[in-house]
């Protein structure tokens, strides 16, 4: 045993998931004389310490030599709780190069290993886009990971990647640099404004005739980023028309915005190893039932929620009044902030929450509020202790619309135009580098040109939030709602392909953010004098 007296293997390094950051841990083995045993030490669970057994019939399943001397190895920092099984695949290389000395190369290598298989094979991991771009930023360039997971990562530059399916691949590769493959640098991405390509699956346009002002309030929602509710009785199509139209009209992302949302997916475990940088828009849609830690996060490793996963995306609340009163401030705040801070055990993490919220409620708890041909069976108290409720997300919302099939609507819906329409705005946004939504007031200054009519109609339309006097001193778009009416006014603009908002864009965004009331009385207007008419008709 005296073979296997001061052996030391300290350039083996894995990946410890926490958070979005998460923590790349190296691994350290100490072989040694003295009774057969192995020790891991760096604050390991029970988790990584049942690794012990796994790491002695997995490299004896593989074929290879394991010490039966004293074996010690180091997880670290030792500040980091571990528990994930990712350093299987770490420990057992770092075992055969001490005994072997191998390389001195810097390595990563990320995986469980299943010791029940006769060939020790490896098992994909999570965060595996995380692990691999915090790796080389501390100049680790090589990689042995799962075959599934080297596809996952195979847009990285600067990284030479071995995809092993067992314990044995892995470790001969240890002395055969060539089966290092280096990741081929990636060809020209042309970050225009593209949409997903195919039909829409469920709604088509003729479905879509007597819905105009739902799909105007889509489009400018869509191309301008903002915040929208959908509210109309039970069966008008609320929920049908925002999974189908919000997906189909968004445009996908450019390289640099998809980073985010595809380190996040490979958190969760959600990634595609087809497509690892998937430029779809990202679209959530929680259940009424979801919890905070499922809509925001949490877990032992901090794992993210419906709102990071929605990053860079849509986060659909179908049934909003139905999400719990915790669930519904907790969003509200995140629409503000747009980050999402974690805390567990001493360690915090930070995720992106950067995400278009679209909500579809009913008016009313019986749902027939406003609806032509029905009635409200509930009080006035039921009704306004039902909308307080979604309060803290609809005073955050830009855009509202009451969703009812108009039979006096008979205006067609071309939905190419539609997307050539956003496909505008968005060049325009993407030239200054930010989107409507995000505007901050004094970039909203820079980008419109006020003009009396505007500021008057401004005052008529908030008299209790614009003031003029003030407006001198910048202070005129401190308030939200017209700070919103603004931004909605330049996504119209640039839907026309104009920079320069006009009072007609302003009259049309300010039209755009109306209560749902006032839209539901309009409709009901609209339908009588029509029926009126039609009587009117018939009589003669």
């Amino acid at each position: 045993m005296e073979k296997f007296q001061n052996k030391v293997s300290n350039n083996i390094y894995s990946y410890e998931p926490f958070g979005y950051e998460g923590q790349v841990t190296t691994v350290e083995v100490d072989l040694r004389h003295g009774i057969p045993a192995v020790d891991i030490i760096g604050i390991a669970d029970s988790n990584v310490n049942a690794a012990r057994e796994t790491l002695k019939a997995a490299t004896k399943n593989a074929g290879f030599e394991f010490p039966d001397g004293r074996v010690l190895i180091s997880v670290s920092p030792a500040d980091l709780r571990k528990n994930s099984r990712n350093a299987d695949l770490a420990m057992a290389l770092s075992v055969q190069n001490a005994l072997n000395t191998t390389t001195e190369d810097k390595i990563l290598a990320v995986g469980e290993l299943d010791s029940w298989d006769s060939s020790a094979n490896v098992i994909p991991a999570k965060a595996m886009r995380a692990a691999a771009k915090d790796a080389l930023e501390l100049g680790i360039t090589k990689i042995i990971c799962h075959p599934a997971n080297a596809n996952e990562i195979k847009d990285i530059e600067g990284l030479s990647v071995c995809a092993a399916e067992t314990l044995k691949d892995a470790a001969v590769a240890l002395s055969k640099p060539e089966m290092f493959i280096q990741n081929a640098p990636s060809k020209n991405i042309n970050n225009g404004v593209e949409f997903a390509p195919g039909p829409l699956v469920n709604i088509d346009e003729e479905y879509l005739t007597g819905y105009s002002k739902t799909v105007e309030a889509i489009e400018v929602a869509v191309a301008g980023k903002h915040n929208l509710l959908l509210e109309g009785a039970p069966g008008n199509g609320k929920t049908l028309i925002a999974q189908e139209l919000v997906p189909y009209l968004t445009p996908r992302l450019t390289n640099e915005e998809a980073q985010a949302p595809a380190r996040i997916r490979s958190i969760a475990g959600l990634s595609s190893y087809k497509n690892p940088v998937d430029r779809n828009a990202p679209f959530r849609m929680p259940h009424q039932t979801a919890s905070i830690e499922g809509m925001c996060g949490g877990g032992v490793n901090l794992r993210p929620g419906e709102i990071s996963l929605a990053h860079n995306g849509t986060l659909f609340m179908d049934e909003a009044h139905e999400f719990r009163s915790s669930v519904i401030s907790m969003v509200s705040s995140m629409m503000r902030i747009k980050t999402i801070t974690l805390s567990r055990a001493g360690r915090s993490t930070v995720f992106p929450a950067n995400f278009q919220l679209v909500m579809a409620a009913n008016p009313c708890p019986c749902g027939n509020l406003g609806c032509p041909g029905k009635i409200c069976l509930d009080s006035q108290k039921s009704v306004e202790t039902y909308n307080r409720k979604l309060e803290p997300l609809t005073d955050r919302t830009e855009i509202t619309s009451y969703v009812y099939k108009d039979p006096t609507d008979h205006k067609k819906i071309n939905l190419a135009a539609v997307r050539e329409r956003i496909r505008t705005a968005y060049e325009i946004q993407r030239k200054y580098g930010k989107y409507n939504k995000d505007l901050e007031p004094m970039e909203l200054k820079e980008r419109i040109d006020f003009t009396p009519e505007m500021n008057k109609l401004l005052g008529d339309t908030f008299p209790v939030n614009f003031n003029q006097s003030e407006y001198s001193r910048d202070n005129s778009l401190r308030d939200l709602k017209v700070l919103n009416t603004m931004k909605l006014s330049l996504t119209v603009a640039n839907l026309d392909g104009r920079e320069k908002v006009t009072i007609k864009d302003l009259q049309k965004a300010i039209e755009l953010g109306q209560s749902i009331e006032s839209k539901s009385q309009k409709l009901c207007r609209k339908i009588e004098r029509e029926q009126e008419k039609e009587n009117l008709r018939e009589s003669r």
